[in-house]
């Protein structure tokens, strides 16, 4: 092995600590991925700096190392969550670590021409075998997630190898022994620590369940044998790791450790959860590599109990000494601070509300159009929004641009032509005004709530305007009550954009209702999903019948005019319309409890500034805004980002929004100003 470069996963861990100086030692180069959950002292107190290479990462993300495979011999894998508990605290966590990476890992490696793949597989794949004595070609009885895990990423690498590729997959026993990474959730180590610390040991489970033991040291003994063994010996080969002589009883090992720590007693309980018992042979390792064990369990008690009494092991029972407390700890704080997240996958800022209940009334539906007893899904989606908004009309349209064009064009183009809108509103509202002909203007608003300020309102009114768009993205519902009378007061219209704010109330009657017009939006994110496309609703029918003369013809800002067939929204996305338009108020209860649990969380947070619907209305639930003093703060908001979607949590800075694009033509227009003041 001189001269070769292996690479070892988890190598910081209690049994790369002994696996990566035996390499050293053998006159191969070490280089160690570790997500260093538990530092990476230990390692470093045995491997010399100029001996080693150390990369910390996360085995979830080794498609970013590449460069990782480079030269590389051997790959010895240890990385994963590494006993039952540490799986069983989160599942989805442990099958992405303990078999999607392993299998990335060695696909990775294959391509790049890696020669040999060892992985650290388990005995406990024998789960509940009892007393028989089983070898690597016994039925597997695997009782937990870490056991069934092992078993699935050993057959996936083993369809992988060929002769260029050798797998190998070594079932180690339970291990035990002093590390410089030192664990004290094995059972020869817990029940050392117990007899130094508390003079007891507690054997739970009756004590007559089988294990096989085997020291650390030689654990990494047998992954070097492996490695230095002829290709022939080990391809495709599983071989369990221990000697016949070190299969135990639970109440045997608890008599060698009160033998070895002084003034011990022991203490047997008559049952436990754990229903694991298994005795095996390890007739295979010895015959093809001529591999024995060196080290007994009593050897291990006496150097732990050594180790505790110089001090060596600091603070023993911290959670550094046990995997599943070390995993809850860092599950508690943030990645930022080295945490690990407690999400298995991205939380995202708006929750789609197409269900696998909707997808079963859509193919019910199209069965009975086939059937030929399904009246048209776009007339049904029509009248119940009709009858729900209590209004006249509506155009269902499949694009949510022709679905602003309509509703702009209700407006109609007498008087100055000026839309008042909230500066959070859609981009594409702001820049199908522009289209239009309209002038689109932002109106200021109220600091604490982002609404619309009224007496801004009013006096911009004052000045003549064709319409006023209540609506943002920042789903805080409007004062519509007095909007209304606002614009009725100064004869313009009131258009309602229910874009983010489907479920919203004001004065318990749905936004949707209010306005002279309002317009929906059925994208994916929306309380009321079909699609994409959207509705425009009526107050007057003449209103309908006016917008569609207008988009018959062909305008001068160049748009292309389109007939009603080709501006219809689908009939597939009307069925998902209809099915998820039942259940709005549902929909939107569920959101707007998830809206009020975060309030709770964040109410006290400094530098965060909740934002909260006004008394007389109710958000939709569909966005969760807050305010960030980032000034405050030691990232800016590109950081903020990053951090939030560390933890797996989805999130966007306001944007494509009118004030941006009213920003940009503010920048483009005073640039050309100057360059035709200046000629420059």
């Amino acid at each position: 092995m001189h001269g070769k470069t292996i690479l070892v996963t988890g190598g910081a861990g209690y049994l790369g600590c002994h696996l990566c100086p035996q390499l050293v030692e053998q006159g191969a180069k070490v280089r160690v991925f570790d997500r260093l959950y538990f530092g990476k002292e230990g390692l470093q107190s045995v491997v010399k700096p100029e001996n080693m290479e150390l990369v910390e990462g996360d085995m979830r993300a080794i498609e970013k190392f590449p460069w990782l495979l480079d030269g590389i011999y051997g790959v010895v894998h240890l990385a994963g969550l590494a006993n039952d508990p540490s799986c069983d605290l989160s599942p989805t966590m442990a099958e992405e670590i303990n078999h999607i990476a392993s299998l990335k890992l060695a696909e990775m490696a294959k391509a790049r021409g890696v020669p040999r793949f060892v992985f650290a597989s388990s005995c406990s794949v024998y789960g509940a075998s009892g007393e028989k004595l089983v070898s690597e070609v016994s039925p597997l009885s695997p009782v937990s997630l870490y056991a069934k895990l092992k078993i699935k990423s050993e057959r996936a690498l083993f369809d992988m190898a060929d002769e260029n590729f050798i797998v190998t997959a070594l079932r180690q026993s339970t291990l035990f022994g002093y590390s410089p990474r030192m664990r004290f959730d094995l059972a020869i180590n817990l029940m050392t620590l117990s007899a130094a610390a508390k003079h007891k040991i507690i054997v739970l489970g009756g004590g007559g369940q089988w294990r096989p033991f085997l020291h650390v040291k030689d654990a990494a003994r047998a992954i070097v044998a492996v490695l230095r063994a002829e290709k022939q010996k080990i391809a495709s080969q599983i071989l369990n790791v221990g000697a016949n002589r070190d299969n135990y009883t639970i109440c045997d090992l608890a008599k060698i450790v009160e033998a070895n720590v002084p003034d011990t007693a022991t203490e047997v309980a008559p049952d436990d959860a754990d229903r694991r018992s298994y005795r095996v042979r390890f007739d295979k390792i010895a015959t093809r590599l001529g591999y024995d064990t060196t080290m007994t369990p009593a050897d291990g008690a006496k150097e732990i109990y050594q180790a505790i009494k110089d001090g060596r092991i600091a603070e023993p029972y911290s959670d550094w000494h046990f995997n599943v407390l070390r995993l809850k700890h860092l599950v508690s704080i943030p990645v930022a601070d080295g945490g690990e997240t407690s999400r298995s996958s991205m939380l995202p800022y708006s929750l789609p509300t197409i269900t696998g209940a909707d997808r079963m009334r859509v193919a019910d539906s199209l069965k009975a159009a086939a059937e030929g007893s399904l009246e048209g899904p776009l007339r049904n989606l029509e009248s119940a929004l009709l009858e729900r908004f209590d209004r006249s009309a509506a155009m269902l349209l499949h694009s949510r641009h022709l679905v602003l064009r309509a509703a702009l064009r209700s407006s109609g183009h007498s008087g100055p032509h000026i839309m008042i809108m909230h500066p959070f509103s859609d981009a594409k509202l702001f820049a199908a005004a522009q289209q239009l002909g309209f002038t689109p203007v932002l109106c200021d608003l109220e600091e604490r709530s982002l609404r619309f300020d009224l007496e801004r309102l009013n006096a911009l009114l004052k000045k003549g305007a064709s319409a006023i768009i209540a609506g943002s993205r920042l789903d805080m519902p409007e004062n519509l009550k007095a909007m209304e009378s606002i614009a009725g007061e100064e004869g313009c219209s009131l258009i309602v954009d229910a874009q983010d704010l489907m479920g919203a109330l004001v004065n318990g009657r749905h936004i949707a209702t209010y306005g002279d017009c309002a317009v929906l939006d059925f994208g994916p994110d929306q309380n009321v999903t079909a699609l994409g496309g959207g509705a425009v609703l009526f107050r007057e029918l003449s209103a309908e019948e006016e917008v569609m003369r207008g988009q018959s013809k062909n305008k001068t800002s160049g748009v292309i005019s389109l007939d009603e067939k080709q501006m219809r929204l689908s009939p597939i996305s009307a069925m998902l319309g209809i099915s998820s338009l039942g259940r709005l108020d549902e929909a939107s209860d569920l959101l707007r409890n998830l809206q009020a649990a975060y309030d709770e969380l964040l109410s006290d947070t400094p530098h965060v500034r909740v934002l909260r619907a006004s008394d007389e209305s109710q958000r939709s639930g569909s966005k969760y805004p807050v305010l960030v003093d980032f000034d405050a703060l030691t990232v800016d908001a590109e950081g903020m980002e990053k951090r939030m979607r560390d933890e797996r949590i989805e999130c966007h800075r306001a944007r494509h929004c009118a004030i941006h694009l009213a920003t940009m033509r503010h920048y483009v227009l005073d640039y050309l100003r100057r360059i035709a003041e200046t000629g420059k």
